[in-house]
């Protein structure tokens, strides 16, 4: 499923200087489908979210979520960090790169990439996902002791 030039149009307005998107993911419970909306915001009026971490993962099949009430392909990586992130009560709003960029646009992606330090340290929360037990294509990090100023080498 690829989403349409359309779509990404209506979905993708250009954004103002220091406006970024976030994502709000709608409550559910884990099994339910995937709905959320994009909300724009400027940066500088500091408004509460969380920045996903993640790895996109490689070429395969692509999962669909409704964003703005239209279906819309997502990593299978995104989707399981989207389900199990997602709360059963209340919305849950991220900044989560491969949505809240126009992945399309060359001129949005460098100016958004130039702001990722702020996205980032201006977030309530740093998420991370590093995918489900088992993923044969993650690293084995089981066994590595961690301290909020360690790094892990990859």
């Amino acid at each position: 499923m690829q989403s349409s030039a359309l779509q990404r149009d209506m979905l993708y307005k250009p954004l103002k200087n220091r406006e970024i998107r976030l994502l709000v993911l709608h409550p559910a419970a884990f099994h339910e489908p995937l709905i959320c909306h994009l909300t724009t915001c400027c940066l500088d009026q500091r408004p509460a979210y969380d920045a996903l971490s993640y790895t996109w993962g490689g070429p395969g099949e692509g999962k669909s979520i409704t964003l703005n009430g239209t279906p819309w392909e997502v990593t299978a990586n995104l989707e399981q960090a989207l389900l199990h992130l997602r709360l059963e009560n209340e919305d849950l709003v991220l900044w989560v790169d491969a949505l809240c960029i126009d992945q399309s646009g060359l001129e949005e992606k460098g100016h958004q990439v130039v702001m990722m330090g702020d996205i980032y340290r201006l977030a309530t929360h740093i998420r991370a996902w590093i995918g489900l037990i088992g993923d044969s294509s993650i690293p084995d990090i089981r066994h590595r002791r961690c301290s909020k100023h360690s790094q892990l080498d990859s």
